[in-house]
C-alpha cells in the first residue's frame, strides 16, 4: 500500500501483525521492504511490524532531488503520523540503521530503546542480542525472575527492554554480569545457558541475517566476527531472494547479478552461486582483499564496488598514483592490503587466537527454521569447516591451524612478524609442518600465544 507523507511524496508500506505495539523496521540502501520475512513472522504474533520502502527504493516514489539522513528521517516520522502510530520501536540494518539514529535524535519522543543505546553510546545491536538471548533463556525455563532481579522477562515485554538496557548500562545487579558479555554471562548462570548464544566469535551476532554460505565464512574468518566487510554486501540481499525465486532461470539472472557484482570489486571471474560451497574461500579472500584497498587509501566503502558503486581498487591506485607523484599499481595495492590481513591475523595468533577461534556457535545454525526452498542456501558445522580449509589454503595458511606459514609471512615482507611468531613457539607445536594437519587442529594455542 502507499501513503502519502509529509505532503510531498508518497512511501509503499506494509503492516504484519494486530498487536497493539509498532515495530518499525527502515531497509538498507539498494534493498526493500520485503525484508526479515523470518522475524516478521515471529514478531507479529506480538506487534504490529511496519516495513517500508525508503523514498527512492522499491515501490516509493522517487524524486530526483538530493537526499540526506534529515529527510529519510522525516519521512519515516511522517509515514507513523500518516498512520496514526504515535510511538514506535525502530530499527534498521546498514543504511536503515543510520537512518533510525537520524530518527531517534530528530524525533526521540517516538522512539525509546533506541533512544537510551545513542544517549549513553551502547551498541544497539549487542544490545538486542543479548536482551533477546535473555528472553530465549527465560521463555525455555533455563533463568527466572530471582537470576533477573525480579524483572519478568517475556518476550517483547517493553517493560522488561528498558529495565534490562538501563541495569547494563548502570552496571547493575545482573547488568553487570551482562555487560561483561554473553559467554562470560552464560558462565555465571550455568544450566547449560551457553547452548542458547548466537554469537561470531563470542561477539553478539547481527540476528538478521541468516546463516548464509559464505556470509558466515566471512564473519569467522573476520577479526571481529562480523561478515560484512569481507564480501560484496548486495550478496546478503541477493542470496535470500534466490529462496523467493519462481523459477531456475529468476536463480541464474540472480546468481549472474552476483557474480558481476563480484567481479567489479574484484576484477576477477568468481564462482559465486550460494547454493553450493565451492569456491567460498576464493570468494571471501579476494573480496577480503578488494575492501580492505578502501580502509588503506581512506576511501569510504559505500562508495567502492563493496556496495556496486563505482570506485573499485583500480581507480584507487590511480587515486594514489596523482597524490603521491609515483606510480601505483592495482596490484600494489590489492598486494598491501593482503599483507595487511596477514599482518592482522598474525596479531591474532600472537594473542592466542586461530582456526578454533574462527567458529560461530551451535545456536547460530539453528536460529533459521530450514525449508524446501532456504536449505540449499544456508550453511552447516561440518560444511563450514570445509569452507575454513579452502579459505586457509588460498590465504598461504596452515590448514590444520589457520596460521600464517612462515613461507607466506616471508613473501609478504613481514619476516620480522615470522621471527617473533618463531620465538613465542608458533612452530614448535606442528602449526607449520603439513604432516600436522588436521591433528594440530585442537591443540591449545594459549599456552604460547601471549609471551613476551
Amino acid at each position: 500500500m502507499r501513503v502519502r507523507v509529509n505532503d510531498d511524496i508518497e512511501l509503499n508500506y506494509e503492516i504484519t501483525g494486530d498487536g497493539e505495539k509498532v515495530i518499525a523496521y527502515t531497509h538498507g540502501m539498494g534493498g526493500w521492504q520485503g525484508g526479515l520475512d523470518a522475524d516478521v513472522e515471529a514478531l507479529s504474533k506480538k506487534y504490529r511490524v511496519l516495513r517500508y520502502d525508503v523514498r527512492g527504493h522499491g515501490d516509493s516514489d522517487k524524486p530526483d532531488i538530493p537526499y540526506s539522513p534529515e529527510m529519510y528521517a522525516r519521512d519515516l516520522a511522517g509515514l507513523l503520523t500518516a498512520l496514526g502510530i504515535s510511538k514506535a520501536y525502530a530499527g534498521g540494518d546498514s543504511q536503515g540503521g543510520a537512518i533510525t539514529q537520524r530518527f531517534l535524535l530528530d524525533f526521540p519522543e517516538m522512539a525509546e530503546a533506541g533512544f537510551m543505546c545513542n544517549q549513553y553510546g551502547v551498541d544497539s545491536r549487542s544490545m538486542c542480542t543479548t536482551i533477546l538471548w535473555l528472553m530465549d533463556l527465560y521463555e525455555k525455563g533455563i533463568i527466572d525472575e530471582k537470576d533477573t532481579d525480579g524483572i519478568p522477562m517475556n518476550y517483547g515485554s517493553k517493560d522488561a527492554i528498558l529495565k534490562m538496557l538501563k541495569k547494563m548500562i548502570y552496571r547493575e545487579g545482573i547488568g553487570d554480569i551482562l555487560a561483561e558479555g554473553m559467554e562470560f554471562a552464560a558462565e555465571k548462570i550455568g544450566r547449560g545457558a551457553k547452548d542458547h548464544i548466537v554469537h561470531v566469535k563470542n561477539s553478539p551476532m547481527a540476528i538478521h541475517v541468516p546463516p548464509l554460505k559464505a556470509w558466515t565464512l566471512g564473519a569467522v574468518v573476520s577479526a571481529t566476527g562480523e561478515g560484512i566487510k569481507s564480501q560484496v554486501i548486495l550478496m546478503t540481499i541477493l542470496d535470500p531472494a534466490i529462496a523467493e525465486a519462481q523459477d531456475e532461470g529468476a536463480v541464474k539472472t540472480l546468481i549472474e547479478q552476483e557474480e558481476a557484482f563480484v567481479k567489479k570489486l574484484t576484477g576477477d571471474d568468481i564462482p559465486a552461486d550460494p547454493r553450493v560451497p565451492d569456491k567460498k574461500g576464493l570468494l571471501i579472500a579476494s573480496c577480503e582483499s578488494a575492501n580492505l584497498c578502501s580502509e588503506l587509501v581512506g576511501i569510504c566503502v559505500w562508495l567502492t564496488g563493496w556496495l556496486g558503486e563505482s570506485i573499485v581498487p583500480g581507480d584507487m591506485a590511480r587515486i594514489l598514483s596523482i597524490g603521491l607523484g609515483t606510480t601505483v599499481t592495482e596490484r600494489t595495492l590489492l598486494e598491501a592490503a593482503t599483507r595487511l590481513k596477514h599482518l592482522q591475523r598474525a596479531y591474532e595468533v600472537r594473542e592466542g587466537f586461530a582456526r578454533d577461534y574462527d567458529k560461530v556457535s551451535e545456536a547460530y545454525f539453528r536460529r533459521e527454521r530450514v525449508t524446501e526452498k532456504n536449505k540449499n542456501l544456508l550453511t552447516n558445522s561440518a560444511e563450514l569447516e570445509a569452507m575454513k580449509d579452502e579459505y586457509y589454503e588460498v590465504r598461504g595458511w596452515d590448514v590444520g591451524t589457520g596460521i600464517p606459514t612462515r613461507e607466506t609471512l616471508q613473501k609478504f615482507g613481514l619476516k620480522d612478524i615470522a621471527d617473533d611468531l618463531e620465538s613465542r613457539g608458533v612452530w614448535q607445536h606442528g602449526e607449520n609442518n603439513e604432516d600436522a594437519g588436521a591433528s594440530s587442529r585442537r591443540g591449545d594455542l594459549r599456552k604460547w600465544g601471549t609471551g613476551h
